[in-house]
């Protein structure tokens, strides 16, 4: 994984660290680095949970992260940023996600009120119901435990990401990474449905946990660990992994994955928060919630996407 730690300037004038990500020479190009047809050279993603500065949403350390905001707001106040921000979106997570798992290095963090559930030994300088501070935890809570990692992603607070809802128990998602640009709206044309090779429409079905399956659910909501999760299905699309719906890990993820069939639209959330102890991780997904909801345990992080230049005739 090839990454650094930098300082970006907002319209604002505001600063956000930032871990910058380049494609790896040699590799295929991943879809998080595939935007609207367009490559992009670099992803930004947030170093910490952003807090609000004037306002404006920063990635700045031992700071009260945000919450409390809705889907459209949050989304709107990363894309007010200037051009190239957006709110990070379920592409660039799971990125980050499966990064971790390759290095063995999958964070901890905030899943029992300022500690890590299955080590009470780590803690971050906590506040209020049970936060941290952004950046306050052991570098075991960075995604490459590593100073230079990104924070938080586990526990805290759950974190809205862009470009995957569920529609009635429906998977649908945005392509590759163009959910950092595209329009986010329930009716957008950018959706499409997740399907098999055959083109069977793919769906969570709840109750009795959570099942992946062709065949249209009842309304209901339940979750369960990944490990648990039935798949009712003869083969896998890549989508699902791509998504984080069949995570890489699966056969070990005690994450949880929640879905409610029975929303119109139930918009995701990633990571879990400070009071989910066993239940949290970085590969835990909310797919419960319409995108309308405010909670003290639901915040966002923003990032930004830089472009290769384009070529111009002389």
């Amino acid at each position: 994984m090839k990454h650094e730690n930098v300082v970006l300037f907002d319209n604002a004038g505001l600063p956000s660290v930032m871990v910058k990500f380049t494609p790896e020479a040699g590799k295929p190009l991943d879809p998080v680095f595939k935007v609207c047809g367009r490559r992009a050279k670099a992803i930004y993603i947030s170093k910490y949970e952003n807090t609000l500065v004037k306002g404006v949403p920063c990635s700045i350390p031992h700071a009260k992260a945000a919450n409390c905001i809705d889907f459209n707001a949050a989304s709107a106040l990363c894309r007010s940023k200037g051009p190239g921000w957006h709110m990070m979106t379920n592409a660039e997570w799971e990125y980050l996600h499966n990064e971790s798992i390759e290095g063995g290095t999958l964070p901890h963090g905030n899943t029992a009120r300022g500690k890590y559930y299955f080590d009470e030994s780590e803690s971050g300088e906590k506040y209020d119901y049970g936060h941290t501070l952004t950046g306050s935890g052991p570098v075991t809570w960075t995604h490459t435990h590593t100073p230079d990692g990104v924070c938080d992603l586990c526990g805290d607070n759950w974190e809205m990401v862009a470009g995957l809802r569920l529609a009635k128990g429906a998977i649908e998602y945005i392509k590759d990474n163009d959910a950092a640009v595209a329009d986010l709206s329930p009716d957008s044309e950018a959706w499409q449905r997740a399907q098999t090779a055959a083109g069977e429409t793919i769906y969570l079905a709840a109750g009795d946990g959570v099942t992946v399956t062709t065949e249209a659910p009842e309304e209901d909501w339940d979750g369960c660990r990944f490990k648990e999760m039935e798949i009712a299905l003869d083969e896998v699309p890549e989508i699902l992994r791509q998504l984080g719906i069949v995570p890489q890990n699966m056969e070990e993820e005690t994450a949880y994955i929640y879905a409610d069939s029975g929303e119109e639209e139930a918009v995701p959330f990633r990571g879990s928060c400070f009071h989910h102890t066993s239940y949290g991780g970085l590969g835990a997904l909310f797919l419960s919630n319409a995108r309308s909801l405010v909670s003290y345990s639901v915040g966002f992080r923003s990032a930004y996407v830089e472009f290769e230049e384009l070529e111009t005739e002389n």
